[in-house]
């Protein structure tokens, strides 16, 4: 299950809407992905947007190719990790997982991005990759319902079935309205033989999200 944060892109968008007139902005605060934010000068003044211009992904990569050094890792990461959730929802999964690295080259420690990456790498069937990721991830967050839910994908279209379902008892031990573990518990259930206990949990899964069943489709799970 991938998780989002949307303010890399607003953050390097208010400077680079401000840089123009030789204002730049400093960044506060706790990030959601739990990065220390960058303080202090971001770009060069000289960088000029006119300030109704619209801040698109061009405009954004523009910054960073031609005053990269000037960019704190901290927002570079940031930036990378929200062009992959832009690419994961297009489908653009292997554009997402190399977002993702760049978010782990500028921010190592980056759950988040690591979890993701993971279940970019669970859907296309880099399965071994998606394990070591999630488990990455789990180290640096253990209580991280996502990245259980993430590395049970994987072992449950490797087949490891005990894995898979203790990694989905995890995720939902943490958070237990989670429809894609509850559905794949019951998959993994099912395929153990526990047919009234699959059963169980498909049907709670889609008693939270009724089209459950497709969203796992498209990950190349079904019943």
């Amino acid at each position: 299950m991938v998780k989002s944060t949307a303010v890399g892109l607003s953050l390097l968008a208010s400077a680079v809407a401000t840089a123009h007139a030789g204002v730049v902005p400093p960044i506060h605060g706790e990030r959601a992905d739990g990065l220390s934010a960058a303080h202090g000068r971001l770009l060069p003044v000289e960088f000029d947007v006119p300030k109704d211009a619209a801040v698109t992904d061009d405009v954004i990569y523009r910054v960073i190719q031609l005053y990269g050094q000037a960019v704190t890792p901290d927002l570079r990461a940031s930036v990378f990790f929200d062009r992959g959730i832009a690419d994961d929802r297009e489908g653009n999964y292997g554009g997402a997982m190399q977002a993702y690295g760049q978010v782990i080259k500028f921010d190592p420690g980056n759950a988040r991005a690591f979890n993701n990456r993971c279940f970019d790498e669970a859907i296309l069937g880099a399965l071994d990759s998606a394990i070591a990721d999630c488990s990455e991830s789990l180290r640096l967050r253990p209580s991280n319902a996502s990245a259980f839910d993430s590395r049970g994908l994987a072992h449950l279209k490797l087949n490891h079935l005990e894995a898979a379902i203790a990694d989905y008892d995890a995720a939902l031990k943490i958070e237990p309205q989670l429809a894609m573990s509850l559905f794949g518990r019951g998959v993994a259930k099912r395929r153990k033989g526990d047919v009234a206990g699959g059963d169980a949990d498909i049907a709670a899964a889609e008693a939270i999200k009724l089209d459950v069943a497709d969203d796992m489709a498209k990950m190349g799970v079904h019943l």
